[in-house]
């Protein structure tokens, strides 16, 4: 160890505590507001909640979202679910983060899947000005965008941020119904054209990047639930040499205010049994509370309770592909449910794991993940206390 080692090592751990110090009293806000839940007294909440921050990086938004509040769990139950506090400190321990950039840029990522016959959303073109990596057409103005939506008037279409998170920005639009020349945004039925596409296409003024794809259709199962809006499956996988090994998977099924169904935007989580594919009750984040609902808030229709559509289907196209993308070992897929068959939307390195833990008995941290957050775990590692008797324990199948 260099005279420089100790002061570098000391300043570290001193930033280490300073964002947990500043995490703990953003998470204060969170216990406070919901206070008048009737989920016991806040400074047991806090507490228990702070611990396992420094356990399992439990924030207290994930506390909520998992309901692990719930007093039929014991707090070793409760140190096995993963939560998002800092997540690129233990996912960057096993992604290396160098190939991180093909889960950000949607671009690239569709690049990489093409070459490697992964089926994905069919994208027609890449509005990108500059230099930045593009798929399909380049268009690099906004006079070759409306020429562009000129010659596909009135087409499904899908525009999705090609550097974004979260759905925020995607626009899907659809023929009209009464002339195959006029749009509208779906799901929300207002009238559009190429001006008022172009105008969300150039936030502030300036062109930005996105992916323009042929607009997905769900399958019909999830149609007659929230039409125009395709549902995912987020699946996490773990390459390891046992080879390709799923964690968990939850169908996210859209709010039908939105052009995606990320549960941010009010979407609902429904459970997947990995051996089984049955879709287990569904979940919304109502106040940031997991509430269960056997019909769509928005719709009013039934929320099915059986296997998922082509389960096997996308059990098979999720292992091919990770094993194309063996260089990244742990990966949570967006599979869309179409009405042509299960297609890879996206990739993310550094997910939230809420979808798949939602109203589980235990936690990622029991099983395979575990064992391999185990080996970086510490202080100086990947900032993880990890129970050894979750990370050397598998679940119980369902």
């Amino acid at each position: 160890m260099s005279v420089f080692d100790l002061p570098l090592q000391l300043m570290r751990l001193s930033k280490r505590y300073l964002d947990f110090s500043n995490q703990i009293a953003v998470d204060f806000e969170w216990h406070r507001r919901q206070g008048g839940l009737g989920l016991g007294p806040l400074s047991a909440r806090l507490i228990e909640q702070t611990r396992l921050l420094k356990s399992s990086a439990i924030c207290a938004e994930d506390y909520y979202h998992l309901g692990l509040y719930r007093g039929e769990l014991s707090f070793e139950q409760k140190r096995s679910f993963l939560g998002s506090y800092q997540k690129w400190r233990y996912f960057d321990r096993i992604n290396p983060p160098v190939y991180d950039v093909l889960a950000r840029d949607k671009a690239l990522f569709h690049i990489f899947a093409d070459s490697h016959g992964i089926p994905t959303p069919e994208t027609l073109a890449t509005t990108a000005p500059g230099t930045k990596p593009y798929f399909g057409l380049r268009l690099d103005t906004a006079g070759a965008v409306r020429q562009f939506l000129q010659d596909h008037h009135g087409e499904d279409l899908f525009f999705k941020p090609a550097d974004g998170s979260l759905g925020e920005g995607a626009l899907a639009v659809g023929p009209d119904g009464s002339s195959t020349r006029a749009w509208i945004e779906l799901p929300s039925q207002t009238a559009t054209d190429v001006e008022g596409i172009l105008q969300h296409l150039t936030p502030g003024g300036k062109l930005g990047r996105f992916l323009v794809q042929r607009r997905l259709r769900p399958h019909q199962l999830f149609a007659d639930i929230v039409p125009h809006v395709c549902p995912t499956v987020r699946i996490m996988t773990l390459c390891t040499e046992r080879g390709v090994e799923f964690l968990g998977a939850a169908v996210r099924i859209g709010s039908g205010r939105s052009a995606t169904d990320n549960v941010a935007g009010g979407g609902l989580i429904a459970p997947i049994t990995m051996r089984t594919g049955l879709l287990q009750r569904a979940y919304c984040l109502d106040d940031g509370i997991p509430k269960p609902t056997d019909v769509h808030p928005l719709t009013g229709a039934s929320l099915p309770r059986v296997e998922t559509p082509e389960w096997g289907k996308i059990q098979t196209l999720v292992a091919e592909s990770a094993q194309r993308f063996n260089f990244l070992p742990c990966i949570g897929w967006d599979i869309g449910i179409t009405d042509g068959g299960p297609v890879v939307i996206e990739i993310n390195t550094r997910p939230r794991c809420v979808s798949v833990q939602t109203a589980a008995p235990h936690g990622l941290l029991q099983g395979p993940l575990g064992r391999e957050l185990a080996k970086t775990a510490g202080r100086l590692g990947n900032g993880l206390s990890i129970d050894p008797r979750h990370a050397q324990s598998d679940p119980q199948p369902a």
